[in-house]
This record gives structure tokens, sequence and C-alpha cells, in this order.
């Protein structure tokens, strides 16, 4: 059996509730051990309910600034990021299938 590595997800946000809630109920149907998952939503200063929405998941929610520049957002969370893989997940992505990280981290 591979041992599977720790990865941590960074989202970029900005008044992104509705689809950061969506976005993260899909990871959280990961056959992937939580505890080796690590979210990190980087705002960029929503006045929405973003931050609650990550919090309910457990995401650390990071002032990143760069309020026009989601990429640079990215950046700032890889300052954060504390595991072996980096999954950089907008929050209106969602992931296809309940064994899609899994079979990502497989290589």
């Amino acid at each position: 059996m591979i041992q599977l590595p720790s990865i941590s997800v960074i989202t970029p946000t900005l008044n992104c509730g509705k689809t950061l809630r969506e976005c993260y109920s899909r990871l959280a149907e990961q056959d992937y051990p939580r505890e080796l998952l690590e979210l990190i939503a980087i705002d960029g200063g929503s006045s929405d309910h973003t931050a609650d929405v990550a919090a309910s998941f457990g995401a650390r929610f990071i002032n990143g600034d760069y309020r026009d520049n989601q990429e640079a957002r990215r950046c700032v969370g890889l300052r954060y990021a504390r595991s072996e893989i980096v999954l950089f997940l907008d929050s209106d992505n969602y992931l296809p299938h309940d064994s899609w990280l899994r079979i990502m981290v497989e290589p």
C-alpha cells in the first residue's frame, strides 16, 4: 500500500461564499484522508460570507491583499503551505469525482 502525501489546497477567494461552499463540499467528499489535507483560503477583501464558509470547512482564512490579482494571492498561499504537494483550486472549480485526488497523487 502506498503512503499518501499531504496536500495543501490553496484557494484564492474574493466574495465567493456560494461557490466556495460547493468547492469545499466536493473536496470533503474525496476518498482521501482528511488529516492529510490542509485548506488555505487566501482572500482579497471579501465583503460576503466567504470567511464563514472557509471556517466551516476548517480552512485557514488569510488576508492576502492583492484584491484585483488572484495570481498574486496564489503566491501568497505558497508562503503558508506546509504539505508535500500543493493544489491550486479556484473556488468555482469542482473536483469531478471522489477519487480524483488519490488518482492525481499516484504518480
